[in-house]
This record gives structure tokens, sequence and C-alpha cells, in this order.
């Protein structure tokens, strides 16, 4: 069974998206005419209770996870699409429903959508508080995943749902619900301030020979069933065969635990600063959601397939998993608070079994090297840096994914756990990047 879904998504990344996935969720429209959009009918959450203001400062300030965004109830008297005067009859003679939600105070939305009884040809798009953005997907692509289905993030604290039907079809018929939205209240990536290179933060623009390896690299966003947004990194890799280039995303187990949470999977590519000490260049999202291949807890490592191919520039790095060695020069590119890609230098510092980590699952060999440990000479990682790659600094080859850590701005020497990937790659990667001639130790 597991041969023929490999060899199904890998003639996915030949023919393209999955049929019936008519339209590619994500590409930005041209902006609407106030007309178009006539007036929606409103549906507003109440402001943010206390708990929930205590609630976002929390997250605002904690140094864990790198949360971007919590969960809000729908009441089910806002129901989208109950109500039949919702529906209304176009010039082509589609139905269309048209109706906006606000969750007062956001900076961003993802509306989580309950898809039942969808005609096909039914087309769903998403448009931001001042319609400057619109997203496009059709009813096939969105029920691709059952359970909740997570709308792409827009920006503002509203989104217009905008459902359309064929002619022929029972608005009655119709069940679309949105029972929980996730309420966005930052955004790192629209902030436009000047990032100043220092002692612990190192913008990977000022080093010209880790070009590759940030184009390879990517911001991750994904939201869980309670409606939490957080942020990861992950590493675009290559298979084994080099001239087949499926988008393998390897990132954190801890980032991306199972298939829900992939199917939410948002990606976005070349947000560094545009030189060194400058100001962050306009980044490219890869929405649609990916698949989760496998995960080997005992390394804290997901490989992932994107839906949807990376965008043109994106590099795919080679791997290896012979252990390195102590004292090993490595380089790790990752997105610490979710901001532009920063760039770290250290050595490898020791090798850990599980008893000496921290995330190691139940089954591990308790004799096995599972982690490497690195202490750094510039640059430290950071909430939202996890799932990142270390590559060698000789070859560039990854070699682990970041599981966590002590170094900070204010722990310079603090050390950093990384899932060593010969482990991850025995232990599951293997079936699908492909065979190599080096034997993990």
């Amino acid at each position: 069974m597991i041969t023929n879904i490999r060899n199904l998504l890998q003639l996915q990344s030949i023919q393209g998206p999955i049929l019936g996935a008519i339209l590619l969720i994500g590409s930005l429209s041209a902006p609407l005419r106030a007309d178009d959009l006539s007036h929606p009918e409103l549906r507003q959450l109440p402001p943010l209770s206390v708990a929930e203001v205590d609630r976002q400062q929390r997250l605002a300030a904690g140094t864990g996870r790198m949360l971007i965004g919590f969960g809000r109830s729908v009441p089910e008297t806002m129901n989208l699409v109950s109500t039949p005067e919702c529906w209304q009859r176009q010039a082509d003679g589609r139905w269309r429903c048209l109706q906006r939600l606000r969750s007062p105070g956001a900076t961003g939305l993802r509306l989580g959508l309950q898809l039942e009884a969808l005609p096909s040809g039914a087309v769903l798009r998403f448009h931001n508080s001042d319609q400057t953005q619109s997203f496009t997907l059709s009813a096939a692509e969105a029920e691709l995943d059952s359970g909740l289905y997570w709308s792409p993030t827009t920006v503002g604290e509203s989104v217009t749902l905008e459902l359309l039907i064929p002619a022929e079809a029972d608005p009655e018929q119709i069940i679309v619900a949105v029972p929980i939205v996730s309420h966005l209240f930052r955004l790192p990536w629209l902030q436009e301030e000047v990032h100043r290179e220092t002692d612990c933060i190192r913008d990977v623009a000022c080093d010209k020979e880790a070009e590759r390896l940030s184009r390879a690299t990517a911001l991750i966003l994904f939201t869980d069933a309670d409606g939490e947004t957080g942020t990861c990194t992950g590493t675009l890799i290559a298979g084994a065969e080099s001239a087949t280039e499926i988008p393998y995303l390897l990132t954190a187990h801890h980032c991306v635990s199972d298939q829900p949470k992939a199917s939410s999977v948002e990606s976005v590519w070349g947000y560094r600063v545009r030189e060194c000490d400058g100001s962050a260049a306009i980044p490219q999202w890869v929405r649609g959601g990916a698949d989760l291949l496998t995960v080997v807890t005992s390394a804290d490592s997901s490989l992932l397939r994107l839906r949807h191919t990376p965008p043109e520039g994106a590099a795919f790095v080679r791997w290896s998993t012979a252990l390195p060695l102590e004292g090993e020069p490595v380089v790790s590119i990752h997105h610490p608070h979710g901001a532009p890609q920063k760039i770290t230098e250290g050595r490898i510092k020791d090798y850990l079994h599980c008893e000496d980590a921290a995330y190691c699952g139940e089954d591990a060999d308790p004799d096995g090297i599972h982690y490497l440990s690195v202490a750094w000479t510039a640059g430290v990682t950071d909430s939202g840096s996890s799932g990142s790659g270390l590559f060698l600094a000789s070859t560039g080859e990854l070699i682990g994914v970041l599981s966590g850590g002590l170094s900070s701005c204010e722990n310079l020497e603090g050390v950093d756990d990384y899932g060593w990937l010969g482990v991850a790659y025995r232990e599951g990667l293997d079936f699908w990047l492909g065979q190599t001639s080096e034997s993990p130790r």
C-alpha cells in the first residue's frame, strides 16, 4: 500500500496537482471593485474577552513555540451559509453566497471550514478586508482533507467568503460551517523595520556564501484543530536522484506532527533582507498544504511533500547521513520569531543519546546517537527557528534538524540540539528520498 502512495505522489510531481483540484489556491488576483462584493452581510465576533486578551499577551511574550494566533469559537448562529437569503442567482445562472466574518482587533485571519455536500464545480473565494487580496480554489481541492479546512491567511480583521455553485445545484442542500477562526495577532512578514546585524542576530544576506542554502529555506505557517497558528522553519531537500525535484520539505516533528496540521501548511520563500543590514524583500507564498510522508520522533523530524511547487529560484539541498566529526564547522539558516532569515555559525560539540535529549519518543534505541549538540561561534537561534536545517560548512550538505536548545541573545554560549539526519533517514526518510551509498553509523 505504501508503495502505491509513493508512486502516486511522485507521479503527481510530474503531472501537476491532483485531478479535480482545478484552481490553484493562493494565487493573488487583481484587486476587486467595491461593488464586486456588494455589501456582504457582516457576522461579527464579540471583542476579545479578558481571558482572550490575557492569552494573546502570554503568547506574544512567550519564549517557547512561536505562535502568532489562537482559536476563537464561532457561534452556530453565525453559520456563514445557513440561511436561504444568502443565495443569489447570478447573470451566468450560478448561485452565489457572500458573507463576511470579523474578529475585532485581528491582524489576520484563517477560517476553519467544515465542508459537506458541495456539488462538483463549486468554487470558494476568500477576500481580505480591503479587497486587495483574493484566493480562489475549487471545492474538490478543499475537500482533499477530512475534518477542518483552514482557509488561506488573509490580512486584516475581517474576511469575506464567496461561495459559487453551479446553476443546477440546490442551495438548500449546501452545508458549509465555520465553527472556528484563527485570530492572528501578529504577522511578522509585514513589518518594515530595517534589520541590523548584532552579535546574536546575523542576517543571511551578510554572508554571500550562504545564498543557495538561503533559497532552500522557508518560513512555514501551520494551524492546529484548536486554531493555534504557529511558525517554524523548513528546508527543501532533494531526493537521492537529483534529476527528480519533488518538493520534499523537512522540518521538526514538534512543529508538524500530524496530517491535519500538514494540510494547513503555508510556506514563505525568499523572506530575507535585500542586502546586508537592509530592509526585507517581499516574500513569495506557496499555499495549499502538504502531505505528511513520515515522522521520526527519535530525531524530532517530519518529512512533508508540498502539494504545490515552490517558487522559481527555490533551491534543493543535498544531504549526508554520515556522522559528522566533533569540532566540524556547521551553519544553520532559520527564521527566529518569524523574522527574515538569519544565519548562525558554529561547530559540532557532542553527540547525544536519547537519555540526554528532551524529545526522543518511546521506542528509540537508548544506545544510539540521535542528536548533534552544536556550540555557536556567531549568532544564535530562537523561537521560530525550530525545524531549520544544520549544514556542513564545507559542503553545504544537510545533516540535522533543529529540535531545541539553550542559545539566545542572553546566552550566546548556549548549545542547541539537532536531530541527526542519519537516524531520520534510517528510520523512515530513506523510503521517500531514495537510496544512497552512505550508510548511517
